[in-house]
């Protein structure tokens, strides 16, 4: 069954002689390769007759978690109007996590006005966060932390927005976390931390974003296999400049 968008008529003439919707190759059935593919007018032909939009490729992925991979936004907004269940995960992996780590932006601010779950976590504790942070899509970071994404989530390692952000090296990002709660909160990680860097440091890390707060250079200690505690902090500020982290007052996002 043609699936290209050239292919629609011939999809419909298909269908109209009785050919099975539901018919697999391989384990893909048509609505599954459309999805994926993008080819919005013959995902739409599909659902207008009946094709189901909880079906599975060989890999347990749904059409919806397809089109949200590959960024197809109309295609989502489809299979969303037509009720396709938007936490289906495969692997562990909801739609909106493989949308934010491809940082296809647009699929990711459409599955949250949707309802789909922002903290929702792989495996290994990530959430969809910690996903764009890693990959760099700086304004799919930005969008989730503009929808409440939250800042301080950390993996089962123990590693935070911050921590991961420090680690892939990347400065843009690091500087938007700055605006929004850090993972240092707590008295005994203030504590150790003063302990290790400085109260002058320690100090800074508190500072609000309109205080005049001097810059430090931060020595750089060799990177923990498994981040916990104090060494988390240790972690986040490796190989950066660190000026200062704000935890952010009542009304910020």
């Amino acid at each position: 069954m043609g699936t290209r968008p050239s292919h629609e008529a011939v999809v419909k003439l298909l269908l109209e002689k009785g050919a099975d919707i539901e018919s697999e190759k391989d384990g893909w059935t048509p609505l599954l390769l459309a999805a994926k593919n993008g080819h919005e007018a013959v995902v739409k032909l599909l659902l207008e007759k009946g094709a189901d939009t909880e079906s599975e490729s060989s890999y347990g992925w749904t059409p919806l978690w397809h089109a949200a991979n590959n960024g197809h936004e109309a295609v989502v907004k489809l299979l969303l109007d037509k009720g396709a269940y938007i936490e289906s995960k495969s692997g562990g992996w909801a739609p909106l996590i493989y949308a934010a780590r491809k940082g296809h932006e647009a699929v990711v601010k459409l599955l949250l006005e949707n309802g789909a779950n922002i903290e929702s976590k792989t495996r290994n504790g990530w959430t969809p966060l910690i996903h764009a942070i890693r990959e760099g899509h700086e304004a799919t970071v930005k969008l989730l932390l503009e929808k409440g994404a939250n800042i301080e989530a950390s993996t089962r390692e123990g590693w935070t927005p911050l921590s991961h952000a420090a680690e892939r090296g990347n400065g843009a990002v690091a500087k938007l976390l700055q605006s929004y709660i850090v993972v240092f909160t707590h008295t005994e990680q203030h504590k150790r931390v003063e302990k290790r860097f400085g109260n002058s440091f320690a100090r800074a890390l508190l500072q609000p974003r309109e205080q005049s707060v001097p810059s430090f250079e931060v020595q750089v200690y060799p990177r923990p296999p498994e981040p916990r505690g104090e060494d988390i902090v240790c972690h986040a500020v490796e190989n950066i400049e660190v000026t200062y982290f704000p935890i952010a007052s009542d009304s910020a996002p």
